[in-house]
């Protein structure tokens, strides 16, 4: 038979640490029976039931305002608040970063998981990593290598690990002009103004002019490095991409090769950067992935072949989809117009068919003897 509430106390209530250790029958039929009864064992274990909800609260995916959904800022955020902001006078980690080791050319990809969501850069030896919660990879990096400063390359803020706190201070700004530099229409205007051609100095003092800087050979991408430069030096167009007109027509979503085509044009006139070369490997990947590798990092290709895809894929994705009813920055640079006449039987001229092209192949004459 049931016993009374007050036997179960008597029973369990003094001795619940060592009825875990017993025979698991005996503590589910006091909690059961406590429950069922409304007794004293029952009152206890409801906040033994709330206590492991929340110490297995980290266990489920954040609801945070940065939508990582990986309990990013545990530790600096209070439940449903925002994130605490951090002075750099404040924070002890500044003197930790190394300018020397950033490299943002590189795919934006973890270097644990390959994920691409929510990438974070170690501001000490440069390295990717995903998320900044408990178990992530750069949570994980912070407490194993001590590295502490990291930033989101998809917003350009910087946190610290495992504290969970966002660093604002001034002194990262150049940084964050590396990771994506931004041009005014001032600055756009200043660059051909006569005498602008100043030579700037990198990290370690090695001189470089803006707009003239290197692109690495890819093994086999010098093709595209020799297109990318001659496009850069029609001023129109480089202008287009320096003040960041990469959204299409439409209010369209820029497509990744416009994008990663915008930040290679930005970073190779960049008077902030810390090295003489870019490397446009976002770009050849958007580039890759794009053509359905037609074109590739590994294999040689015609220039004048690339220019013609590279030119009408470009118009595609900035008119929305619609190359023939819109115009671009494309069409607008590079666009010719053909009349071609018809000569009739009687000498007469027809009505002149106009024909719009990009690029305009012609017959050259025989190459003389001598």
């Amino acid at each position: 038979p049931p016993c009374p509430p007050m036997k179960l106390f008597e029973r369990f209530g003094r001795t619940t640490p060592a009825v875990g250790a017993g025979d698991p029958r005996d503590f589910r039929l006091a909690m059961g029976a406590s429950e069922s009864g409304n007794g004293v064992a029952g009152d206890a274990s409801r906040p033994a039931k709330k206590q492991r909800r929340l110490d297995n609260e980290p266990e489920r995916p954040s609801t945070s305002s940065d939508g990582e959904g990986d309990a990013s800022g545990i530790l600096a955020r209070r439940p449903g608040g925002p994130l605490r902001k951090v002075a750099g006078s404040e924070c002890p980690y500044l003197d930790t970063i190394s300018r020397a080791r950033l490299d943002f050319d590189f795919e934006k990809s973890c270097s644990v998981t390959l994920r691409k969501e929510n990438v974070y850069a170690c501001l000490v030896c440069g390295k990717y990593f995903c998320g900044r919660g408990p178990r992530t990879p750069a949570y994980t990096h912070a407490l194993e290598e001590g590295h502490s400063i990291f930033m989101k390359l998809s917003t350009g803020q910087v946190f610290a690990l495992p504290d969970g706190y966002e660093v604002v201070d001034q002194s990262l700004q150049d940084i964050k002009q590396v990771l994506n530099p931004t041009f005014s229409r001032e600055d756009v205007a200043s660059l051909d103004a006569p005498g602008s051609e100043r030579w700037e100095r990198t990290l370690s003092g090695e001189p470089y002019l803006p707009g003239m800087v290197g692109l690495n050979n890819l093994k086999a991408t010098d093709y595209a490095n020799v297109v990318v430069h001659a496009l850069l030096r029609v001023r129109p167009f480089r202008d287009h991409f320096l003040l960041g007109g990469q959204a299409g027509q439409g209010g369209a979503a820029p497509t990744p090769l416009v994008e990663k085509f915008g930040e290679l044009c930005r970073k190779m006139w960049n008077k902030g950067s810390f090295k003489g070369q870019v490397s446009p490997l976002e770009f050849l990947l958007a580039v890759q992935e794009r053509s359905k590798k037609r074109f590739s990092v590994d294999a040689q290709a015609d220039p004048v072949t690339f220019l013609s895809w590279l030119l009408n894929t470009l118009h595609f994705d900035l008119t929305g989809g619609k190359p023939s009813k819109r115009r671009s920055v494309v069409t607008r640079c590079f666009q010719g117009e053909m009349a071609v006449t018809e000569l009739r039987g009687g000498g007469e001229e027809a009505e002149p068919v106009r024909t719009k092209f990009l690029m305009l192949g012609l017959d050259l004459p025989p190459a003389p003897p001598f």
